[in-house]
């Protein structure tokens, strides 16, 4: 059982190598009353995205030069269109928050935009939720591959929760402190500190969390439970499905797992590789033909349908993803180091802000 726990081991820490993610809690704390809706990934992405683009572009900062400039003279009107922006190539926002593929070809046919390089993990609560000034809000940041880098700006953007409002009524948030997720037994890493404005460089940046007692458990009963903290919208032969198996569930994860190690996992360009850098390192077509073998041994899985307002298109969007717990029975050695990256990455649609959220037991 030991060797096998460490080839398990070996496994996953193989694929932190190829794709680091580095987990962070965000600690907010609340200025003044502060509504927030049921699920709060959408208003913390739509928050973020806001902050990010005013803190980085280049446009509106020469745009505001100008409108100060003491001489009388005609401008250009600047065309604040991202996609068409000239510093686009170079740009904190396009590369995080607004991310596609502008017309060229990669591995990925069918894929039009690039997924997004961080996960959202903010609180999910039941019902409408109220911050009284003083309360905490912890809202969990997984940053992606070489987008580690990209920290001072999301520390930079979600202190500016402080001065444009979140949620119902603008609430304000103020940045108390921003540390490394932990395991139950671990203390927090402090990296950066609001009070005093500093900002730490730990050496620890791509955690390897492996609990061994809880891989051994699942390794010994042969059973596995996937528990869904937020709807997970997981597509399969391009349908959101509503039945789900473990052959479905462990496509998606190596689908999204191949996505992001093809764009983030070097710093070259990826629209230059010829390859996925995976390939050779894992068989995925073994691995989903044995998927196939995993059977279902209980089912409470339920649909949860969630509406979010979507700014940008300026209309009213359901969301609707599997809630619950799944249970599976099988051989789980192959799995579990997927499984466990999943736990950090999510998988299906609309991971960037919170969704498909799930933890294996």
């Amino acid at each position: 059982m030991d060797k096998e726990l460490l080839e398990i081991r070996k496994k996953y820490i193989a694929l932190k190598k190829h794709l680091p993610i580095s987990s962070f809690v965000f600690v907010l704390e609340s200025n003044d009353t502060v509504i927030l809706p049921f699920y709060t990934g959408s208003t913390f992405r739509g928050a973020f995205g806001s902050a990010l683009k005013r803190i980085t572009c280049t446009l509106s900062r020469i745009n505001s030069s100008s409108k100060k400039s003491k001489f009388k003279k005609e401008t250009t009107v600047i065309n604040f269109d991202c996609k068409n922006c000239m510093f686009k190539s170079s740009c904190p926002y396009m590369k995080i928050f607004e991310t596609y593929i502008d017309n060229e070809e990669t591995l990925f046919k069918k894929v039009h935009t690039v997924p997004h390089p961080y996960v959202l993990e903010p609180p999910f609560n039941a019902n409408l939720h109220v911050y009284e000034k003083g309360e905490e809000v912890n809202v969990g940041v997984n940053l992606i591959g070489q987008h580690v880098d990209d920290l001072p700006y999301f520390i930079a953007a979600f202190s500016e929760f402080e001065s444009i409002g979140v949620g119902k009524g603008g609430g304000h948030l103020s940045l108390k402190s921003v540390h490394y997720k932990s395991d139950e037994e671990s203390e927090p890493v402090l990296v950066y500190d609001g009070k005093k404005g500093l900002l730490y460089d730990p050496d620890t940046r791509n955690q390897n969390y492996f609990n061994k007692r809880k891989i051994k458990r699942i390794l010994e009963e042969k059973r596995l439970i996937i528990r869904f903290l937020t709807p997970a919208r997981v597509i399969y032969n391009e349908q959101l499905t509503e039945n789900l198996t473990f052959f479905i569930f462990t496509n998606s994860i190596i689908t999204r797992i191949k996505y992001l190690s093809f764009f983030y996992s070097q710093r070259s360009n990826p629209l230059q590789r010829k390859e996925n850098p995976l390939n050779g390192v894992f068989n995925f077509r073994e691995l989903l033909e044995e998927s196939k073998k995993i059977e279902i041994k209980q089912d409470n899985l339920y649909w949860f349908d969630w509406e979010r307002y979507s700014k940008r298109q300026n209309r009213r969007m359901t969301l609707g993803g599997f809630m619950g717990d799944i249970t599976f029975e099988g051989d789980f050695s192959n799995f579990i180091p997927f499984l466990l990256f999943g736990e950090d990455v999510h998988v299906g649609k609309n991971t960037a802000f919170g969704l498909g959220k799930y933890l294996i037991e």
